[in-house]
């Protein structure tokens, strides 16, 4: 100690402070190089805005529609100074980045300071690809666009509105052309819903025809097949692949479309109840199984006044908006990036929120 204390009072004292102070600041670069170098570390390159402007860019565009670009432009939304590109090399002058959850199999890439990110997907929870669980993804986003009403951006399969003018229909002449009782047509007979297994419970009760490649071929396609076999049909099963919230696609919303006059049955969506207008379908979480399901439409499908009034209160409705998330959700997009530049999402934590469930009636 005593020879410390001799060392410390002699030349060595005025370099000691400098000595400590220099190993410190090489421990400190070090570490912040290790940093930087890291997967777990996002370097911000710096820009500077346009706050009149904002640039959209489709930086993983969804495989089945490469251009993303509305139809209409930006001419009927709220706020008309954003514009959409999918050429990557202008991410650092982007101010979002959209990335579809089944297009993450990539890296992502250097964010721009105040970039925003977007998570795109229509599909289930079921049905998300689980790239977005990986660690460079999970909390790389600052907001959510879904069908589902918690997301940042909120955009339904369509909408319903209610018509301002009902049209003069022969109800008595609509139910008696009808001579078969359900229709259904199915591309994917496999699926989490088990919703074949359903029907086929269903057909021991009642008369079901499977149409698509599930089944046997209908001399339309799209919406006109379903418009053609609601001429002949009572009722439509608009069957879901996954039995979640808020999951109302096309099956179901293509049925309040123009004149189609047949009953919606509705499997797939847990809260059906708050999105579609009541007497207005048939849910199968009314009923404890598909026998008792089948047997509550052979009793409607039998009685004239029963049956006419599902779809005297479903003509009272029309679908809007149908299939036209793109549109409705750049113009959300649009306007929330000029109001609010705010927001994390740990996507794990977000989807699990309204995670889908086994069927527990079959």
């Amino acid at each position: 100690m005593l020879l410390v204390d001799h060392f410390l009072k002699g030349p060595f004292q005025i370099w000691y402070p400098i000595c400590i102070f220099s190993i410190c600041w090489i421990v400190y670069t070090i570490a912040d190089i290790s940093l930087l170098r890291s997967d777990n570390f996002q370097q911000i390159i710096p820009r500077k805005e346009n706050k009149s402007n904002y640039l959209l860019l489709w930086y993983a565009p969804p495989f089945w529609a490469p251009n993303m670009k509305p139809q209409r432009g930006l001419k009927n939304c709220v706020f008309k100074n954003c514009d959409i590109s999918l050429d990557r090399s202008l991410i650092n002058k982007s101010d979002v980045l959209l990335f579809h959850h089944a297009d993450l199999n990539i890296s992502p890439p250097r964010r721009t300071e105040n970039q925003m990110w977007i998570f795109f997907s229509m599909e289930s929870p079921q049905h998300i690809n689980e790239r977005y669980k990986q660690k460079q993804w999970n909390t790389a986003f600052n907001w959510t666009w879904t069908y589902r009403q918690d997301s940042d951006i909120f955009t339904p399969y369509a909408k319903l509105s209610k018509r301002l003018t009902l049209k003069d229909k022969n109800y008595t002449v609509i139910f008696e052309q009808k001579s078969k009782d359900v229709a259904w047509v199915v591309s994917n007979c496999n699926t989490y819903s088990k919703r074949m297994r359903y029907v086929i419970m269903m057909k021991k009760y009642i008369n079901v025809d499977i149409y698509g490649r599930c089944g046997k071929p209908c001399s339309s396609s799209g919406d006109n097949c379903i418009t053609k076999l609601s001429r002949d049909y009572k009722f439509y099963l608009s069957f879901e692949n996954s039995i979640c919230e808020d999951y109302v696609t096309e099956k179901a919303f293509r049925l309040y479309k123009g004149d189609v006059d047949i009953v919606p049955v509705i499997r797939g969506c847990l809260n059906v109840k708050d999105i579609l207008p009541k007497d207005t379908f048939i849910t199968t979480l009314d009923f404890s199984s598909p026998k008792t399901l089948a047997l509550y439409l052979k009793d409607i499908a039998l009685n004239e006044t029963k049956y006419s009034n599902y779809i005297k209160a479903k003509d009272g409705y029309v679908t809007t908006s149908y299939k036209n998330y793109i549109q409705d959700g750049t113009c959300l997009l649009c306007e929330k990036i000029n109001n609010n530049r705010n927001g994390t999402v740990n996507l794990s934590r977000w989807i699990l929120k309204k995670q889908c469930i086994r069927p527990l009636d079959i």
